[in-house]
């Protein structure tokens, strides 16, 4: 621990934190934390002085020795959440502490010096009178505090079961309701990401947007950390086997200090994230200095600071992202940014990256794997709300995961646009060019191919990319009478083909693994549409006898 006084000013570092302070206001500091070097300098501000009319200064002063020692076990901005639910806490205490109404006073010492047992059973009696006389939360944070520094002149004769706790009964299931809530089934998912591809592909998305799209449906981490995904933490080595390169993503925890963790990536998202790269350089990177004649050594500097993910216009940048080569400060700014234009093409669905995690999560639990390896994936501290995804892996659950149709003809309505055999039929003579037509296999008989007319494009002409793409496309209009089999064994023997060349196909296979299952998806709406309307004729022919 280093100390220096400068007129006035006091500075302390403490593992990877700055304190600083003034001498004639000391209760009120600084922190400024670098988790290494080469990382962005975050600044938080703390404030005991509001404190000073309810609690000796001597209790102050000691609690701030310990917001202070509590950066070197948890992140600084989980150090700012505890402090400032701590001061709400002893604000509402020194409220009543102060009255001029003895009868609502709270302690009848002048100032408090400890927080101890008296202190306490005061809080209980409060909440006997007021069960919301203060937030939970608020206790929760004191009681954190006391269990890192334990007994001392902060907190004095307590025991952990001393401090007044929330009502937790029916918790679990509150939790698990707004995990079901929010999840995603996998048909949902499905039809996201090809909506997703599709407005890309036509120009609807910026290549930001789509690149952490796929990097958030692929790592399922945090904004905290996503935000902080900067050049320098993508590297790729050459594979002499295969001929591509092997990228690697390193991403910051978002909840605790420590190294980067290692995120292996496709060369399809590798190559996504160069693309990404290219861009920033050419439009974001003039603002930090790039410059056609630049030295090449300070360039490559420069590089590897820029953020990944910058906010998308050129415009002028807060302060914290001009010192920081554009990464942005907070996680809710990058949701905003980067998912918000996705969000507003959705209307019954809300998708965050919170939505994502607990997809992936719920889904794993509900293909019976252990909470080590969700713990993994998801790269939680501990096992306990990977548990709780196991939990939810019961019969009802799959059952809600596995009814995504309804919920998809919501999103999407222009998928209940069909067309029978006689309509398509019609189409065909009338506008041939908005007919999709499918290859079938050859007969090994006549040597004829098998065509197969699956549906006709809602626009003028069908585009370059039908058939296959048609299945997610919300133009198409299918038609049902068709037999759809003949795409999805083509995109079957395709996915074969290309498994035999191993991990340079690997994306591409993906990709044609994810066709497989939305042709699938719609083959299953096109039944059921079919079973419907036979039912309904069988309804009026009964009706008319």
């Amino acid at each position: 621990m280093n100390q220096k006084t400068t007129s006035q000013i006091v500075t302390q570092t403490l593992g990877k934190t700055t304190f600083t302070w003034n001498e004639s206001s000391p209760l009120e500091f600084e922190a400024v934390t670098r988790e290494a070097e080469g990382e962005p300098e975050y600044h938080r501000k703390f404030d005991l002085a509001q404190l000073t009319a309810g609690f000796e200064e001597s209790l102050l002063f000691d609690l701030k020795d310990l917001f202070m020692q509590r950066h070197l076990k948890i992140r600084a901005i989980s150090v700012k959440a505890e402090h400032d639910n701590v001061v709400r806490l002893l604000k509402k205490i020194q409220s009543d502490q102060t009255s001029s109404d003895l009868s609502k006073r709270l302690m009848e010492a002048d100032k408090i010096t400890a927080i101890d047992t008296g202190l306490m059973i005061a809080i209980r009696e409060k909440l006997a009178e007021d069960a919301g006389w203060v937030n939970g939360r608020y206790i929760e944070s004191l009681c954190d505090l006391f269990t890192f520094a334990g007994h001392g002149s902060v907190f004095k004769d307590l025991e952990r079961g001393d401090f007044p706790t929330r009502d937790r009964s029916g918790t679990a299931d509150r939790s698990r309701q707004i995990i079901i809530s929010q999840a995603l089934s996998r048909t949902l998912q499905i039809a996201l990401l090809t909506d997703v591809e599709r407005r890309f592909q036509a120009g609807e998305l910026h290549l930001g947007v789509y690149v952490l799209w796929n990097l958030t449906n692929t790592l399922y981490a945090r904004p905290e950390s996503l935000r902080q995904i900067r050049f320098g933490d993508l590297t790729y080595t050459e594979n002499k086997a295969t001929g591509e390169n092997d990228y690697t993503l390193w991403v910051m925890p978002a909840k605790r200090g420590g190294e980067r963790m290692k995120y292996p990536l496709t060369v399809f998202l590798g190559h996504m994230l160069v693309k990404q790269q290219a861009w920033v350089i050419e439009n974001i990177g003039p603002l930090y200095g790039l410059k056609e004649d630049l030295d090449p050594e300070k360039r490559k500097v420069i590089e590897q600071q820029l953020a990944m993910f910058p906010r998308i216009n050129a415009g002028m940048r807060p302060d914290f992202e001009a010192k920081h080569f554009g990464l942005i400060e907070g996680g809710s700014t990058l949701s905003r940014i980067y998912l918000e234009p996705i969000q507003r093409c959705l209307d019954n669905i809300h998708v965050s990256f919170t939505v994502m995690r607990h997809t992936i999560g719920t889904q794993l639990a509900a293909a019976g794997v252990s909470a080590a390896v969700i713990q993994a994936v998801l790269r939680h501290a501990n096992d306990a709300t990977a548990r709780v995804y196991i939990d939810l892996a019961a019969k009802e659950l799959r059952e809600a995961l596995n009814t995504g149709l309804e919920a998809l003809e919501e999103l999407f309505p222009a998928y209940n646009a069909f067309m029978n055999a006689q309509q398509t039929r019609a189409m065909a003579q009338q506008f041939p060019e908005r007919i999709v037509n499918s290859r079938g296999p050859i007969d090994p008989q006549t040597g004829a191919m098998e065509i197969e007319t699956t549906g006709g494009c809602g626009k003028s002409a069908a585009c370059a990319f039908a058939p296959l793409t048609c299945y997610g496309c919300w133009r198409w209009i299918a038609n049902v009478d068709a037999d759809h089999s003949v795409n999805l064994c083509k995109v079957r023997e395709r996915i074969k083909e290309n498994e035999a060349f191993g991990k340079p196909m690997k994306a591409i296979v993906e990709r044609d693994r994810l066709l497989e299952k939305l042709i699938e998806l719609r083959m299953g709406q096109f039944a059921r549409h079919k079973a419907e309307q036979t039912h309904q004729q069988g309804a009026l022919k009964g009706e008319g006898q």
